[in-house]
């Protein structure tokens, strides 16, 4: 009868629950059916079968005469894991609160009253229906109560939960420029009402998501054509016909997928190849990653080297933690290594995603200043270290567990799933981080030596920062001479800096620059380490331009709203000098960039120059603004020796021009 009842409806369920009993109200109910309602409610609870565990507490209300604050806190604590019936769970854990008593049983069936822990559920429901006074003061008021009867609580979590009530209230009065893009009708219209875990590869042209049918699960595979998503395909059958998965991540070119299997509760990680058009049945991976304990989620890198994932396996700081791990041959992976107290909190930490080049981490977490539940979070990578992650706020992030979301290679956005109406389904959704043009930002550090055995100078010292997309050099800096601190200025995006000395080996480190990241000053310290072969040979010397006019002031040039479109150019793009992947017959011409900005500025502010042309890149939304043209880079030399003359910075260069 019970699995009768676990495959309808929970309506036909109830109607038939009371159709076995007899009509009379709770007191003509002997005591031995009522224990059975009740044993078999508290069976689907123990196991999170909330959805089941519903339609026994409900069977068990309506054959109460008076209310039951005990049946209430349970109805209620299940009806807050369903997100469908978040909304209705208030007025049910109000009633329930009027009951609490310090010394209820709420594992006997003949307990009316409710435990005092429905004053922590009725304060998580205020926090979800962002009622955050109201939470705030029904956790208070557990605590308080707890304390009075002289229970054992957790009271750091719960003062935790108080915290995020009051971050909550913090980043809802500043949301973050954050829009959302419904992933259309080919992708959120294939029959399942559930769509969770949309992961893309790093290429940008591959997507896997999970479906869910009841309790099982199918697994759907799209690629992009001509910039849109395809039709997606179930492959479930071709991964072996599990019911128990759900994708965690793509690599880079979407030919291998990652996947968590439940495997009864136990949770383990898995793999597929993607080969001849088709999936590999899921093999499982070795046991420095899975283990007797609980892993939740796996996330490759772009490289395909490092494995990240979340376990729960001792030596970690409480929960779930998320480590590293390094590839050997084909699948084998290493040692895994705890991520340290900086990502990891004593909550849960699940769900991490890395980047291109692994300077940025996201991850969910249950710590750090959560809004409540699970908040996504960001880490920024600097010298191996995570630096403390930074929430990205409102409305990323919500008062409800917001626990996994994808990230695009470039940091730009990614994909979530998200409730549509009345919150009883779940859509696909790409996410954008505000404007690229809105915020500069300050890369400062300081550049140091490891001995002194070069005279520490401007000229012998270097910081190059290369946009990773273009591979355009977009400024050098020099460290000052006296105290050895550099700054460069550049706007949001992906970015390599050089570090570079006479005499000492380069050092050539990835960062990532977000719109919505709330730092506008990212720190950097370097230290270089002496070349032993290197021979102190004097530096070629050229003449010094003579500087005939003012200098001019290049960081004070003004914004406009729009360049003329007599002199902006989309059909070209600009390369380095140096650039050794730009064939001699592929170069046009070559020019002088002044400048390379995110924003359209006053051109008429560039002195001395009435030829000046501004070529603008869709993929990294740079404005290079460049003057001449020239058929060799001696020219383009010359000119820009002149342009010093007159005033112009050290810092422009001679670039080649490329047909888009």
């Amino acid at each position: 009868m019970v699995r009768l009842i676990q495959n309808i409806t929970k309506p036909v369920a109830a109607l038939l629950l009371l159709a076995l009993l007899p009509t009379e109200r709770a007191e003509a109910q002997s005591a031995e059916e009522v224990r059975l309602l009740f044993t078999e409610a508290e069976m689907h609870f123990l196991y999170e079968e909330y959805d089941q565990a519903t339609t026994f507490y409900s069977a068990l209300l309506s054959i109460s005469e008076e209310d039951n604050g005990n049946i209430l806190y349970k109805l209620g604590y299940c009806y807050l894991n369903i997100p469908a019936q978040r909304s209705m769970v208030i007025p049910i854990l109000e009633r329930a609160s009027a009951m609490a008593d310090p010394n209820a049983d709420p594992e006997s069936f003949r307990e009316t009253n409710a435990p005092l822990d429905v004053w922590f559920a009725l304060g998580t429901a205020y926090r979800i229906n962002n009622e955050l006074e109201k939470a705030i003061d029904a956790y208070q008021k557990f605590l308080r109560l707890s304390e009075e009867a002289g229970h054992d609580i957790n009271v750091d979590f719960v003062n935790h939960q108080i915290a995020s009530c009051r971050n909550a209230q913090r980043l809802k009065d500043s949301p973050a420029e954050i829009y959302r893009r419904n992933l259309g009708p080919e992708i959120n219209q294939q029959g399942d009402a559930v769509k969770i875990n949309p992961v893309v590869s790093f290429d940008g042209n591959s997507m896997v998501f999970t479906g869910r049918r009841g309790l099982d699960y199918a697994i759907f595979y799209t690629i992009k054509e001509r910039g849109e998503w395809q039709p997606p395909v179930d492959i479930t059958h071709q991964l072996g016909g599990h019911t128990d998965c759900i994708a965690t991540s793509l690599n880079a070119d979407g030919t291998e997928l990652y996947l968590y299997k439940d495997d009864d509760f136990e949770g383990n990680i898995y793999v597929s190849k993607l080969s001849g058009g088709s999936w590999s049945e899921i093999s499982k991976l070795n046991r420095n990653i899975n283990t007797r304990y609980f892993e939740s989620h796996a996330a490759i890198s772009c490289d395909g080297q490092r494995l990240y994932f979340a376990s729960n396996r001792p030596g970690g700081y409480g929960g779930l933690d998320i480590y590293v791990s390094e590839r050997g041959r084909g699948d084998r992976w290493g040692r895994a290594v705890n991520l340290g107290p900086t990502i990891n909190t004593p909550y849960n930490e699940t769900s991490p995603f890395v980047i291109r080049n692994d300077s940025i981490l996201f991850f969910a977490s249950e710590g750090h200043t959560t809004m409540g539940g699970y908040d996504i979070f960001m880490s920024r990578k600097v010298n191996d270290d995570w630096r403390t992650p930074e929430n990205p706020g409102y409305p990323l992030n919500t008062t409800d567990d917001d626990d996994f979301f994808q990230p695009k290679a470039d940091a730009t956005g990614g994909y979530i799933s998200s409730y549509t109406a009345g919150y009883m389904a779940r859509e696909l959704y790409e996410i954008t981080f505000g404007e690229m043009t809105d915020t500069e930002f300050r890369i400062m550090g300081l550049f140091s030596l490891a001995d002194t055995t070069v005279r520490y100078t401007a000229d012998n010292y270097s910081i190059q920062l290369v946009d990773n997309v273009s591979g355009d050099t977009l400024d050098i800096a020099f460290p000052n001479e006296f105290t050895g601190i550099y700054t460069l200025y550049t706007g949001p995006g992906d970015y390599q800096l050089i570090y570079k000395g006479r005499g000492y080996f380069p050092v050539m480190l990835d960062t990532t620059i977000t719109a919505f990241n709330p730092e506008t000053i990212i720190r950097i310290d370097i230290t270089l380490q002496p070349d032993p072969d290197f021979v102190d040979e004097p530096p070629v010397e050229f003449p010094e331009p003579v500087v005939l006019f003012e200098r001019i002031d290049l960081s004070a040039i003004p914004q406009v709203a729009a360049i003329d479109s007599a002199i902006l150019r989309t059909d070209i793009t600009i390369g380095d000098l140096d650039d050794p992947d730009i064939d001699d017959d592929d170069i046009l011409y070559y020019t002088v960039q002044v400048m390379a900005l995110y924003n359209p500025v006053d051109v008429s502010y560039f002195r001395h120059i009435d030829d000046i042309v501004v070529v603008y890149n869709e993929k990294d939304r740079f404005y290079r603004y460049t003057t001449g043209v020239f058929e060799t880079r001696e020219e383009a030399a010359s000119h820009r020796t002149r342009l010093i003359e007159m005033g112009y910075p050290d810092e422009i260069f001679i670039k080649k021009v490329l047909r888009e």
